[in-house]
């Protein structure tokens, strides 16, 4: 699993929204996933595959049953923070 990521995770429900055309019952699940810049390509592509799989694993029911599109981004983006917590971990 990614523990060595130092994952944070976030859901958000929409409850308004339109898949092409919109004639169709569809779903949309979007992963959007933000590091730090300088992880190789090779980490970097682990990583995607790695919670892609859980994805498209955990909506499998779903996907089985209904049109659905399941989607993950990931991008590399410079955030100042300031952060104790992760303090916590490292013992």
């Amino acid at each position: 699993m990614l523990s060595w990521c130092g994952i944070k995770t976030r859901a958000i429900e929409v409850h308004d929204y339109q898949i092409g055309e919109g004639l169709e019952d569809d779903a949309l699940v979007h992963g959007y996933v933000q590091i730090k810049p300088g992880r190789s390509e090779e980490k970097k592509k682990a990583i995607c595959e790695e919670l892609f799989s859980v994805m498209k694993e955990h909506f499998a029911g779903l996907y089985a049953n209904r049109g659905l599109s399941i989607t993950l981004e990931l991008r590399e983006v410079y955030t100042y923070r300031q952060n104790n917590i992760i303090d916590r971990y490292k013992k």
